[in-house]
């Protein structure tokens, strides 16, 4: 049955597989491999990685990790896990509280140390490394989340790790003993392909820039430490901090966190709304949203100041009244008796979308040379996880992260032992006495179609095509299957002749060393 409880999630390896195996990678090798695995799946025909043959027979350059053909090798692989709810005996989760599933592919034999393919507004970046957190891929369905952006329609350009889609299965299972379960897959295409266009000669993966280092701690991860309530001081006693100097300059010359107009800043904005100036009774008095938005300028010349050394950090810039208009809590700053105190998960957040404004402000690099995404050199493995979006039971959207496959290795597009045999159809010879087929037709500018038009051609070009009566193009068809039997018919023709020609060079080369020894033999015998 399935569960309805309101236990979180968990996800696993499929009931037919071992435990280490993690996400399970299934082969195929027709067009038809949905069908196929959907009915191997209800007939119970999946197996484990111990009995999957192909998964030994596969190893072609590196023998340590099975190789992964390409779809050009006419080979596709499926992944699968099982999801359930974390509850005794683990039973199926209800597939109405998933809202959506996926998996990436990542470098690296496991979860530490494993590099990312990372994707800027739909433009692919590379293999990046550093930390892999444990969170939502996609960054603008992150911050929506976390309710620090508004849904937006349409949806941004996607920035984040690259994802692939599942999909859940529901399937009830017979299993040893007589008795039947129900059991929730979830089943995906893994993707082979991608490439990342750079200047110049190929490179190795580099690891992304840590945006967060230029930061003092805890607003970026300079002089990162455990967290310390005193570390989250902003402004004590009207004296600001390093770390709130770093952070305005970010915020105001940088990014221009002021400027509401900027889809960018949506969140940033809406995370400093949320940050509040204390007065002296300990109450909020003003954001800093609103404090940095009425007091930009200043704050500018403040910050402009402290780089020529002309002021310290003690000197806060004071706001001028404006009138009476002016709010009253915006008027208790001229006396710096406020204060500003991060909390650890304000703190956090800060890091994150600095880090993720840091990424967007970062131009697309969408010229040089196409690198493929998948090599083969030593250290090229490579592995599959899933993640699972799911609602609690107050509504909100989660994101849980399973288990990794086991490596993998990815063939190259010219490894001779990953090329299957291909089948070409020749035409009969009645097929050809009908006339040949229409095939591919050519269509030329009319600059190109009126030095072709001037040839002597024994055919009229226009006859049998579909013309241009502008006369900017000229078309003819002709047939792929009748031009492959010509060419191989001439092939033979040169073949045989070539053979005619040079069949005597063999028997040369074998007589050349008689014709030294006996030449040998007379120059010893005469001595």
């Amino acid at each position: 049955m399935v569960t309805r409880c309101g236990h979180a999630p968990t996800l696993h390896a499929p009931w037919f597989a071992d435990p280490a195996d993690g996400v399970t990678l299934h082969r195929y090798l027709d067009e038809q491999f949905v069908p196929r695995f959907l009915q191997d799946a209800q007939a119970g025909r999946l197996t484990r990685n111990a009995d999957s043959t192909w998964r030994d027979e596969d190893r072609f350059a590196y023998p340590d990790h099975p190789t992964l053909r390409l779809p050009m090798h006419r080979a596709f692989y499926l992944a699968c896990c099982e999801v359930s709810c974390d509850a005794p005996g683990l039973p199926a989760l209800d597939p109405a509280r998933v809202v959506s599933a996926g998996l990436v592919v990542r470098r690296g034999a496991g979860a530490t140390g494993a590099m990312r393919w990372m994707v800027r507004e739909s433009v692919p970046q590379g293999w990046q490394g550093g930390a892999v957190p444990d969170y939502e891929p996609d960054e603008y369905r992150r911050l929506r989340q976390r309710k620090l952006v508004a849904e937006r329609f349409p949806e941004p350009a996607y920035s984040g790790e690259e994802t692939g889609p599942m999909h859940p299965l529901h399937l009830r299972v017979s299993h040893a003993g007589g008795f039947a379960r129900t059991h929730t897959l979830l089943w995906g295409y893994v993707p082979l392909g991608g490439a990342v266009r750079v200047d110049g000669p190929a490179s190795a993966p580099a690891e992304e820039p840590d945006y967060a280092a230029e930061y003092a701690w805890p607003v970026g991860s300079q002089g990162e430490a455990d967290w310390a309530p005193e570390h989250g001081q902003m402004v004590q006693d009207g004296l600001a901090s390093e770390p709130l100097r770093q952070l305005l300059d970010a915020l105001l010359n940088r990014y221009r966190a002021q400027d509401a107009a900027n889809p960018d800043n949506e969140a940033l904005r809406t995370l400093l709304g949320l940050i509040s100036f204390l007065d002296a009774e300990a109450k909020p008095a003003c954001t800093l949203l609103a404090y940095l938005e009425r007091r930009a300028e200043p704050l500018m010349e403040w910050l402009s100041r402290i780089e020529r050394e002309e002021q310290n950090l003690d000197d806060w810039p004071l706001p001028a009244h404006d009138g009476a208009d002016e709010p009253e809590s915006e008027a208790e700053l001229d006396r710096m008796e406020w204060s500003l105190a991060l909390t650890e998960l304000q703190a956090g957040f800060l890091r994150e979308l600095l880090i993720l404004r840091a990424r967007s402000a970062v131009a697309a690099n969408d010229h040089g040379i196409a690198i493929p995404r998948f090599g083969q050199e030593q250290d090229d493995v490579f592995h599959v996880r899933v993640f699972l979006r799911y609602r609690t039971e107050g509504g909100c959207e989660r994101t849980l992260w399973g288990p990794a496959s086991q490596p993998f290795r990815v063939a190259s597009p010219l490894e001779p032992q990953a090329q299957r045999p291909i089948l070409v159809a020749l035409p009969d010879l009645a097929d050809l006495k009908r006339g040949g087929p229409r095939g591919i037709t050519f269509h030329a500018p009319k600059a190109l179609a009126d030095k072709l038009r001037r040839l002597k051609f024994k055919m009229d070009v226009e006859e049998g095509g579909p013309g241009n009566p502008a006369g900017a193009c000229f078309g003819f068809s002709f047939s792929l299957p009748i031009i492959t039997l010509c060419a191989m018919i001439l092939l033979m023709i040169v073949l045989n002749l070539l053979n005619f020609l040079f069949r005597w060079l063999p028997f040369a080369f074998l007589a050349i060393p008689r014709l030294c020894l006996r030449a040998l033999g007379k120059t010893g015998g005469g001595s």
